[in-house]
């Protein structure tokens, strides 16, 4: 009767064991409900800003597309605005044609399932040419998550740097 318990204990530790295997092993989908606006926009902003533009602009390779951060209203928008960042380098992302060295995301302003939310970018952080500019992320909150619908830039576009 022993052996048989330690065969029923066994068999229930394998069985755990398998079941969290599979779900580690699984895609997370990303829901930031908790997080809000604010995170939201600096996780897109921190995966743009640290992607490897060794092989290429997440712009130009069209990295964004799967990213949840984004509705697709503003994939539509960086879509529409390729060709013209392929001819002068202007991105909509950034709203400039110089990749900047930081950013941080401001308190949001929140209106029900809308949101704003100010992002600074910084170039040559703690140097006398230090450069920062403002934009804002317009959001919007879908049933689980909060995604960019739109990127204000504070100037003409392309020269919001320094």
């Amino acid at each position: 009767m022993t052996q048989q318990r330690w065969f029923r204990v066994g068999t229930l530790l394998a069985l755990l064991a398998v079941t969290l295997v599979g779900c580690g092993s699984s895609p997370a989908t990303p829901t930031n409900t908790v997080t809000g606006p604010a995170q939201t926009t600096t996780e897109f902003y921190t995966w743009y800003l640290t992607t490897d533009r060794d092989s290429g602009s997440p712009m130009v390779s069209q990295a964004y597309y799967n990213r949840p951060e984004l509705a697709p209203a503003m994939v539509a928008t960086a879509d529409a605005s390729l060709a013209a960042y392929k001819q002068d380098g202007f991105d909509p992302f950034l709203c400039s044609k110089e990749v900047p060295d930081g950013m941080s995301a401001g308190q949001p302003q929140i209106s029900g399932s809308r949101a704003t939310v100010p992002v600074i970018l910084v170039w040559n952080p703690g140097t006398s040419s230090e450069a920062k500019t403002t934009l804002t992320a317009h959001l919007v909150r879908t049933d689980v998550i909060w995604q960019i619908t739109a990127i204000d830039c504070p100037t003409s576009p392309g020269t919001a740097t320094k």
